[in-house]
């Protein structure tokens, strides 16, 4: 009996042991690490604070009704005076909270079941302790003090022998060591080690620069064209410059008693002409980038180009896609609350089919696309580096950028991982959007995944999203129905 009952507990911790392994294969606990990692990880952690409270254990402080609640809108939660809402906004120096209401009680659920089950944060690294053996940490060790030790007596060495060579030098009359001629030939030595240096870490790493599988973009190709361009011109002065700089010295090093130096206080002509070539040059490589700036910024708008809105706030990215009409519509930042965190304007009936998306921003290869960029708090900077594109995005003053991606994600993984065989960080490579803008404390954490792909997976995605007006409007008895799409799409018609 005892056996069999010893037998029968083992099976049953074995068995709740492998329930709880296999949570993480779960669709539910997948979507949910989806939603917060998308959505929620700009400001949360789970077992630690950021910007906000550490998430770990909260359906065992709050009810999951009243969770709901408060992700969907916080806002009006506070705003009907309950107690529970005010406090947590009082605990977290009330720090306003995005609101959610585009989210699904469902989703949420499935957020809370990674909020439970999600793996641990990184902790950071411990100090070693002192093992049984010698009782001594890592600077503890022998091997470490023998080192500063032989540095300390190398140095003492040194300065011996410095003041030994001196006194030498003083009783006989002359110098041992001539030290303005050892001076001078650490100059060129220091120019051909320096550059050994050089070229060696570059043909190491040259191939992680953005620059080894070239531009993502049409206008990308231009771009890294015109920074050779300078590079070149530059880089040539400046080699030109540096080996003047250390073998000078050594050509005109004090040769001895009775040499004259050679006295050559100016020259007209030459004077002239170092200041007309570097300045055409310059002029010429201003005017290059003004032209390849203006051909992004003040070109006209291509007749099959599509339009999207990226709209920036601290710490996330949300994009703004045209729906059916192909028409993005008005904003207005009065209308900024609630779902609406945009801003958009819903009395415009062509925003009444547009679609916003946190997380992902999608791009249709070989289309040239309009980017229109907004900014609700401080200047963020719209930032996709394998694509050239980048753009100040400025609260109260619309930007805009136009380009074409001539790459797909795929295509630039498989050059990456190819560039780069034994690398795995490519296996899982994307396209991403930074904030080049230092925006405030969680900054690193406002980035987005691009995904560049075909028209046809393209529009295989976009039906996956609703526009978040005709959701709030749709008929509570079928979600489903497209009355209200047909309805819209007949008033913009007639329009």
């Amino acid at each position: 009996m005892k056996k069999g009952f010893t037998l029968l507990s083992i099976l049953f911790v074995f068995s709740i042991s492998s329930f709880a392994a296999d949570m993480t294969k779960d669709p539910g606990y997948l979507n949910g690490e989806k939603l917060f990692k998308t959505n929620c990880a700009t400001c949360h952690f789970l077992d630690k604070k950021m910007t906000g409270p550490a998430l770990r254990g909260v359906t065992t402080r709050h009810s999951q009704a009243w969770i709901l609640k408060w992700v969907k809108n916080n806002e009006k939660l506070r705003s009907s005076g309950d107690a529970e809402a005010m406090a947590v906004y009082n605990e977290n120096d009330k720090k306003t909270m995005s609101t959610f209401e585009q989210f699904s009680d469902a989703d949420i659920k499935n957020i809370l079941s990674f909020i439970d089950n999600g793996p641990p944060n990184p902790a950071p690294p411990k100090t070693p302790e002192k093992g049984p053996v010698d009782g001594k940490n890592d600077e503890e060790a022998p091997g470490f003090w023998i080192f500063i030790l032989l540095g300390i007596l190398l140095f003492g060495l040194l300065n011996l022998l410095i003041s030994i060579e001196g006194k030498v030098s003083k009783l006989i009359g002359k110098d041992v060591v001539n030290w303005n001629k050892v001076n001078a030939i650490m100059f060129p030595v220091m120019l051909v080690s320096g550059t050994y240096y050089i070229y060696h870490y570059f043909s190491k790493y040259s191939s992680y620069t953005y620059f080894s599988v070239g531009s993502g973009s049409e206008h990308g190709k231009g771009l890294d064209e015109m920074f050779m361009i300078t590079l070149a011109v530059t880089g040539f002065v400046f080699i030109i410059c540096q080996v003047l700089t250390f073998v000078f010295p050594y050509l005109y090093r004090h040769k001895g008693e009775g040499t004259k130096a050679f006295y050559y206080p100016h020259n007209n002509k030459v004077e002239f002409w170092w200041t007309i070539i570097p300045s055409i040059v310059l002029i010429t490589l201003l005017v290059y980038g003004l032209k390849s700036w203006s051909s992004i910024t003040m070109r006209d708008k291509p007749a099959n180009a599509y339009e999207i809105e990226l709209f920036g706030r601290q710490f996330d990215w949300t994009v703004r896609y045209a729906g059916m009409d192909g028409k993005l519509g008005m904003h207005n930042y009065h209308q900024i609350a609630g779902a609406n965190t945009t801003g958009i304007d819903t009395n415009d009936i062509a925003s009444h089919d547009d679609i916003t998306n946190v997380g992902e921003l999608h791009l249709v290869v070989n289309e040239p696309v309009v980017m229109n960029l907004r900014a609700q708090d401080v200047i963020h900077s719209a930032y996709i580096p394998n694509l050239r594109v980048q753009m100040n995005v400025v609260p109260g003053i619309p930007t805009s950028q136009i380009f074409t991606p001539i790459v797909t994600s795929k295509e630039m993984r498989a050059r990456l991982q190819a560039e780069h065989p034994e690398d795995a960080f490519y296996n899982n490579w994307d396209y991403m959007l930074l904030c080049n803008k230092i925006c405030g404390a969680s900054h690193y954490m406002m980035k987005m995944k691009v995904v560049v792909e075909s028209r046809e997976e393209y529009e295989e995605w976009i039906k996956t999203l609703r526009s978040p007006y005709q959701t709030e409007h749709a008929p509570a008895t079928n979600p489903d129905d497209t009355t209200i799409n047909k309805k819209t799409a007949a008033l913009i018609n007639n329009k």
